[in-house]
């Protein structure tokens, strides 16, 4: 995956420089420290063709979990929500959404997450949702490359590096979304928060992606917006577009359902672009994993779609009754997870876990009335390591290839030095994080 030609140019520049290296990193992490985050720095250097094919099979990875109502429930959306074990509430909610628009519009930010084992890159999640992790972080991180010392000694070396226009692509696939904001002419973007607990303190890389496209952003909670019939405003000011910047874990927690539906009724009548559409929920569902690796659906795909699903998705399963033999069997060789969750919360790893815990812990997950799917572990993850002037650091990375409007946009890289076969590799467990580089 990386670069043969430099996987030694790390070290070559550290020898050249010694002490110094870390007064660069230093000075990197402090300039991008407005992302609240521990920036990866030396960033690795992958191969161009290795990046390619990545994306290209995240492109079509999205492709097909779009397809998914049609393709395998027919335009049956509640027979998929109950596939989803969605509770009755959020299925009455959403059912009434699962229109052409919204449904369109739902898999336009999207972010497949690969783990690179031995045998290649193994897809663990699929992010489907508007605040896609690594969007805003990409360009900035990039652009702050370029400044470095390293960078330079690589330009020295002939490295010449392709990455998207992540704000480009990320605003493309906005302004599509948005016919109000493309007949203003200063439009104002609502960055639509749910959790009072949020701060909007380190949005700023974010405020600076939208100001790209000539909005002028401001950040709240969503409940604060007042809709009438002469528009959405918040706090007296008119809001063109609200961009929401929240899970569906959180909006069922604290977003009215009325709300959201007026939001929705607000821009059938052409009074605000409402990005953001809740049945993203159902596209982002791990559940539906199990639709893209079970033998049982094979006969939904062409030859060439069930070749790169066999390729890239381990077999996943939702844990029910019919599930929990196999489940409790397989306990060495699987993970456990909620399906709806997100940032690795509710994560159990098999092969840490005592049989007898295993086995009531597989059983309270079909009992709880909260979905869980079962996954198989991907073994022998690949690993890179990074010289530091006294040390060596051994890191599993993640690779997160970023897919806006169907288009690739950018590699969001997530690194730990964590121990375990497969660590749960994301932010809020102390991982760095980037931009990935391809180089050729």
């Amino acid at each position: 995956m990386l670069h043969p030609n430099y996987l030694h140019s790390w070290e070559d520049y550290l020898r050249e420089h010694g002490g110094d290296v870390l007064s660069e990193c230093g000075v990197f992490q402090r300039r991008l420290y407005r992302l609240k985050r521990t920036i990866l720095f030396p960033p690795p250097l992958f191969d161009k063709r290795a990046v390619d094919e990545l994306a290209e099979a995240a492109v079509d990875l999205v492709k097909i979990v779009g397809s998914i109502p049609e393709r395998i429930f027919g335009g049956d959306h509640r027979a998929w929500m109950r596939f989803l074990a969605m509770p009755q509430a959020d299925a009455e909610f959403l059912a009434p959404l699962c229109r052409p628009r919204l449904l369109a519009r739902a898999t336009q930010f999207a972010r497949p997450d690969f783990l690179l084992s031995d045998s290649g890159p193994r897809v663990t999640e699929i992010n489907i949702s508007t605040p896609i992790g690594g969007m805003a972080t990409c360009e900035p991180y990039v652009d702050e490359f370029a400044n470095t010392g390293f960078a330079r000694h690589l330009a020295r070396q002939g490295a010449c590096f392709d990455t998207p226009a992540t704000s480009e692509l990320w605003l493309q696939a906005l302004m599509a979304q948005c016919p109000l904001a493309r007949a203003t002419e200063a439009p104002i973007m609502f960055e639509a928060l749910a959790n009072p607990a949020d701060s909007d303190a380190s949005r700023q890389a974010f405020v600076n992606l939208a100001a790209r496209a000539g909005f002028t952003v401001v950040s709240g909670l969503i409940t604060d917006l007042t809709i009438s019939a002469s528009g959405v405003f918040i706090h007296g000011q008119r809001v063109h577009t609200v961009y929401t910047m929240f899970t569906w874990n959180e909006l069922k927690r604290f977003v009215p359902y009325p709300l959201v539906r007026a939001l929705v009724a607000a821009e059938d009548d052409g009074l605000v672009d409402f990005v953001g559409a809740p049945v993203s929920a159902l596209f982002d569902h791990k559940a539906n994993l199990e639709l893209l690796s079970s033998p049982a659906y094979e006969g939904h795909y062409t030859a060439a779609e069930w070749a790169l699903l066999k390729r890239v998705v381990p077999l996943t399963f939702r844990v029910t009754d019919a599930w929990v033999d196999r489940a409790i069997e397989m306990r060495q060789s699987l993970v456990m997870k909620p399906g709806d969750e997100y940032g690795g919360r509710g994560v159990t790893f098999g092969a840490d876990t005592a049989p007898e815990q295993w086995a009531h812990m597989v059983r309270e997950a079909v009992a709880c009335g909260k979905l869980h799917v079962c996954q198989e572990v991907v073994k022998g993850s690949w690993r890179h390591e990074v010289a530091m002037p006294d040390h060596r650091r051994r890191y599993i990375a993640c690779l997160g290839p970023m897919v806006f409007g169907g288009l690739y946009a950018g590699l969001a890289v997530r690194q730990t030095m964590q121990g375990g076969e497969t660590p749960v590799i994301n932010v809020s467990n102390g991982a760095e994080e980037g931009c990935g580089l391809a180089v050729w």
